[in-house]
């Protein structure tokens, strides 16, 4: 008898060979979702690093007498260029900062548009950028945006 003429099994081997290809598919979905986690995390981290480096624009005078102030244009000019560093290599395209609101003295207690209270001085981002997929790049698209959101308080106050 020949493999080919022969039925027995034919049933058993196309039930292992849909598991298989389920159990791949579900492999690369698994690793993918991982690495775009990994990714949301590098940009999270990215995202506060730009802010603390805007927190550094502190008015210093006013710094002295123990009120932290940002100046607008300086503080967002910092994030910008601090964030393009910091995301060299991640980013798959432009950056996108979607919201960038300062919190100075008068401006607090208040919520930030995401639902934050902010009770300090603080930078509030919405940052999304665009990540090449790992897989599934044919079916779903060649990049996902990934969106962060993060409020920074000032480092000057305890």
């Amino acid at each position: 008898m020949s493999i080919i003429t022969d039925r027995k099994g034919s049933a058993v081997m196309l039930a292992g060979l849909l598991f298989g290809i389920v159990t791949f598919l579900l492999g690369l979905y698994i690793l993918e979702y991982r690495a775009l986690l990994i990714m949301y995390d590098k940009i999270d981290d990215a995202v506060i690093g730009a802010e603390l480096a805007a927190l550094g624009t502190a008015d210093k005078e006013r710094l002295g007498y123990g009120e932290v102030v940002l100046p607008e244009p300086s503080a967002r000019n910092v994030f910008d260029v601090y964030l393009a560093a910091n995301l060299e290599g991640v980013a798959a395209g432009p950056i996108s900062v979607d919201e960038f609101i300062i919190y100075n003295p008068g401006d607090y207690p208040a919520l930030c548009p995401k639902g934050d209270e902010i009770t300090e001085t603080a930078i509030h981002a919405v940052v999304t950028v665009p990540v090449k997929r790992l897989a599934f790049k044919g079916l779903l698209g060649e990049t996902v945006d990934i969106t962060v959101h993060r409020d920074s308080d000032s480092i000057f106050v305890d």
